[in-house]
C-alpha cells in the first residue's frame, strides 16, 4: 500500500466472491461480492480488463468507494477469482478541496452516464443521492453535442446558485469532472472584467490538472498497479490461500484438513 497511497484497501477475491487475503480481511468473517456487478461482469468476460464499479459501500471497509478489479485465471484460463483496490469518495473530495474555485465554486465527479459520484462542497444529502442521474438538462445536452468536453450556464444546481461550468472527460475512464465557477468569484478580480474562469481553466489549477492528478498521481500509476496485481496473482497462483471453515457447504473448492485451498 505505500506503493499506491490512493488506494483505501486492495484485496483477493475467490472464485466464489468470497473476501480472502488483503486489508481489513479478518480470518473466520467472511464477506462476499459474488452479487457485485464487477464481479459478475469479470467471471463472465475473460476479457474484461479493468473494471470499474459505481459507487458502493464496501462490505470490508463499510466505506462509500469505487471499486477497481482485475479478473484472476487459472493456468487453463478459467476464473479463478479476482484483485481488486478502492478508492473511497472522501479521497476525491479531500483532492478537490485542495483547488480554489471560489466561494461559490463547485466540482462534481459524474460517471459516463452522468450519475453523480461525488461534489465539493460535500452536500449533507450526498449518501442519498450518490448514484442518482439527477445532472441538469444543460449539462446532458452539452455532453450530446460535444462529448469530451465543454461548457455551458445554468442555476440548476444543488443550490440554484447561477454558476459557468465546465466539463471534461477523464481520458479513457468512465469519468466527468464538472467544475462550477459563480460570476461573482470568476469577475472580482481587481476590478479587472476579464473573467478569471477562462485563466483558471487552462492553468495547473483546472480540471485539465485534476484529470492529470487523477491520472498520474493516483490509482492510473500503471507500472505501480501493474506490479501489485502481479504479486497478487502470483499469491493466488503459487501460494495456497486458507481460511478456516465456518461451514461444509463450499461449492466447487476443495477441502483439505478443515480449511479450503483454491
Amino acid at each position: 500500500m505505500n506503493r499506491l497511497p490512493v488506494l483505501d484497501g486492495l484485496r483477493v477475491v475467490n472464485v466464489l466472491g468470497q473476501n480472502v487475503y488483503g486489508i481489513g480481511i479478518i480470518p473466520g468473517q467472511l464477506t462476499s461480492v459474488a452479487d457485485r456487478a464487477y464481479f459478475a461482469r469479470l467471471r463472465s468476460d475473460q476479457k474484461a480488463g479493468m473494471v470499474i464499479s459505481e459507487p458502493v459501500v464496501g462490505r470490508v471497509s463499510k466505506k462509500w468507494s469505487i471499486i477497481l478489479a482485475r479478473r484472476v485465471n487459472y493456468p487453463n484460463g478459467s476464473f479463478a477469482g479476482l484483485v481488486y483496490g478502492t478508492i473511497t469518495l472522501e479521497h476525491f473530495l479531500t483532492t478537490f478541496s485542495s483547488l480554489n474555485v471560489g466561494k461559490q465554486g463547485s466540482i462534481t465527479l459524474r460517471d459516463e452516464q452522468l450519475a453523480l459520484i461525488t461534489r465539493y462542497p460535500e452536500l449533507q444529502e450526498i449518501n442519498k443521492i450518490v448514484g442518482t442521474k439527477n445532472a441538469s438538462p444543460e449539462l446532458q445536452n452539452a455532453v450530446q453535442v460535444q462529448k469530451d468536453a465543454g461548457s455551458y450556464r445554468t442555476a440548476r444546481g444543488f443550490d440554484n446558485v447561477q454558476r459557468i461550468y465546465s466539463y471534461r472527460k477523464v481520458f479513457n475512464r468512465p469519468f466527468y469532472i464538472v467544475v462550477g465557477l459563480s460570476p461573482e468569484d470568476y469577475l472580482a478580480h481587481g476590478g479587472t472584467k476579464q473573467p478569471r474562469f477562462r485563466r483558471w481553466w487552462h492553468s495547473s489549477s483546472s480540471p485539465r490538472f485534476v484529470s492529470s492528478y487523477l491520472t498520474y498521481r493516483g490509482w492510473m500509476r500503471r507500472a505501480n498497479a501493474a506490479q501489485a496485481q502481479k504479486r497478487a496473482e502470483e499469491a493466488l497462483r503459487d501460494s495456497e490461500i486458507k481460511i478456516p471453515l465456518s461451514r461444509r457447504e463450499h461449492g466447487g473448492c476443495g477441502i483439505h484438513g478443515g480449511y479450503e485451498t483454491w
